[in-house]
């Protein structure tokens, strides 16, 4: 039997967090990932899709300003699209047409360590530049700014004496693992 609620997965890197709620999704009830889309033929997230039998394919920005995409998700009712480190901005004229259906995961306790060029090992070099005692990860719902939507949910973990960027990174990637299909499984589930 198929689930009802259906979502999507934009990713643009390894898609390691695409594999998470894949991999949730299969065992969940609550809802169904039918496709990923790729910024970058490259990303390895496209084989996971096509290791899942998912729809798969590769997007450009052209893609996200024109209609044919935004069509295409609105007559299949997807009711979540996901960011799972999508490094490109959402125009403003897709983002209005799934305006809270879309939400994205950040590697910091945001609003600290967010917004235009903070992805991946940026993010952590500034966690331990600044000293923090705390990182993790945030969920939040996409708006116009980078990093600036109403937060859903954030999970944290002590940034250690003798952390790297990379050994922090791995810690809070691992917590991104297992709380973003979680928290979409929440935020679906009514």
């Amino acid at each position: 039997m198929k689930k009802e609620v259906k979502i999507v997965l934009f990713v643009s890197g390894k898609g390691s967090n695409a594999n998470a709620v894949i991999d949730f999704s299969l065992k969940s009830k609550a809802f169904s990932v039918v496709a990923i889309y790729a910024s970058s033929p490259k990303s390895q997230a496209l084989l996971l899709a096509k290791e899942h039998g998912l729809h798969n394919e590769c997007i450009t920005d052209d893609d996200l300003l024109g209609r044919a995409l935004f069509e295409r998700l609105n007559d299949q009712s997807i009711s979540l699209i996901v960011l799972a480190g999508f490094l490109r901005k959402i125009p403003v004229s897709f983002l209005n047409g799934f305006q809270g259906k879309m939400i994205n995961i950040h590697p910091s306790l945001l609003p600290e360590h967010g917004g235009a060029g903070m992805y991946g090992i940026r993010v952590h070099e500034a966690v331990i530049a600044a000293n923090e005692k705390k990182s993790g990860c945030t969920i939040h719902y996409v708006d116009q700014g980078y990093d600036t939507g109403a937060i859903i949910a954030q999970f944290s973990c002590d940034v250690m004496p003798d952390d790297t960027p990379a050994s922090l990174a791995a810690r809070v990637l691992k917590l991104e693992h297992e709380s973003l299909p979680k928290t979409i499984e929440q935020i679906v589930t009514p």
